[in-house]
């Protein structure tokens, strides 16, 4: 899914000619926001919710 979702913002930054810098810093924060959402919901898990 992350793979998908890396090709994704690629194909976008091509196609409008963004920098390396401006993709480096959308993977960044694409890769932050994923493990907050996997922490919120391995948390709920063990705590039966």
């Amino acid at each position: 899914m992350l793979s998908i979702f890396h090709l994704k913002i690629l194909e976008r930054c091509i196609k409008y000619g963004m920098g390396q810098a401006y993709i480096q810093e959308q993977l960044e924060e694409a890769r932050h926001q994923l493990t907050q959402y996997c922490k919120r919901n391995y948390k709920d898990l063990h705590h039966g919710f």
